[in-house]
């Protein structure tokens, strides 16, 4: 990946199609989105700025007057605010999105029939490669975090949907729909997803 380059050409294509279709989901009138690890703004360029309502977290930022931007670390901005304002998290991060997932999944709640999106980029595949799940991951899927075969793109893709309905049930609410997308590689085990929740009745 080129020095200044957040999105590498073999995954944009992938993590936009996954926004496109929580947005459509959601509704462009009716979406919130919490954008944790904004970065550049190349998400916001492409698909978020067509939300009603877009707020942007990271570390570093590069400052944009169209942008509503926190400075400050992911999991501390979910802890402080009030999240029941967003109805799409966006989790873009470079290493495993699950720890600010875990934040969001003890602070949010939703109301029945309430609609929710989560989008995720996880990049702990070269741990799983050692047999190990990052450690709110395992939580979430509620499966041990010594894992044999962890880093197989299929035993990904179920765990991460185990993962996502864990967020759901302790938000009060159930995944309707989950889409991961294929890794992209060896290299670098990166993987993406969208999921639906929807609050039970």
């Amino acid at each position: 990946m080129a020095k200044g380059v957040e999105n590498s050409a073999s995954g944009k294509a992938a993590k936009l199609a996954l926004r496109r279709k929580a947005l459509a989901w959601i509704g462009a009138t009716e979406a919130r989105v919490f954008e944790g690890y904004a970065g550049n703004g190349a998400m916001w360029r492409a698909v978020w700025r067509e939300a009603a309502q877009t707020t942007g977290v990271d570390k570093r930022v590069i400052w944009d007057p169209q942008r509503v931007l926190y400075v400050a670390p992911v999991e501390r901005v979910l802890r402080a605010i009030d999240l029941a304002a967003f109805n799409i998290f966006d989790l873009d991060a470079f290493g495993s999105p699950w720890p600010a997932a875990y934040v969001l999944s003890a602070r949010r709640r939703l109301a029945p029939g309430e609609r929710c999106a989560i989008i995720t980029t996880d990049g702990t595949g070269i741990r799983a490669r050692f047999g190990a799940l990052e450690k709110t991951f395992a939580v979430l899927a509620e499966v041990a975090i010594e894992q044999q075969g962890a880093a197989d793109p299929a035993k990904t893709d179920r765990l991460a949907r185990q993962a996502a309905a864990g967020v759901a049930r302790r938000m009060g609410g159930r995944l309707v729909w989950a889409e991961v997308a294929a890794q992209t590689g060896n290299k670098n085990l990166m993987t993406y997803a969208a999921f639906g929740l929807e609050g039970a009745a």
